[in-house]
């Protein structure tokens, strides 16, 4: 069995890559989440070329994409779990290679334990 190679990133960057993770997208392509350059690409094998859909200090909303620390899917999208726990969706809204992302916001979530603390002792106070 041979391999082939069908991208590379270039050499002599700014910073090294450090490719962590590799999954198949929903539209077939794979996306990578470099720990080096604090990013994840979608890489198209037709044109070899790699664009970053998630990268650190991103904005969206009031908030900024912190690390990029996991990436799987789910459905059509790609999702990524940065340093700070917060989860981030990214959605393509065309074959070429772009889509939108946002926070998928977790109800009862480990981010604000006391807000849901703060919730249930407050249904139990109006039960009585």
């Amino acid at each position: 069995m041979r391999s082939n190679t069908l991208f590379a990133f270039k050499e002599g960057g700014e910073v090294a890559n450090d490719l962590r993770t590799v999954v198949r997208g929903y539209d077939g392509v794979p996306y990578v989440l470099d720990a080096g350059t604090k990013a994840v690409y979608r890489i198209d094998l037709k044109t070899k070329k790699a664009t970053p859909v998630m990268r650190t200090g991103q904005k969206v909303g009031n908030a900024r994409i912190a690390d990029p620390k996991f990436l799987t899917t789910g459905a059509r999208d790609v999702l990524m779990l940065d340093a700070k726990n917060n989860l981030w969706r990214w959605r393509p809204s065309n074959t070429a290679g772009k889509g939108t992302v946002i926070r998928v916001r977790l109800r009862d979530s480990a981010e604000a334990p006391a807000f849901v603390e703060l919730r249930r002792r407050r249904r139990l106070n109006t039960s009585r």
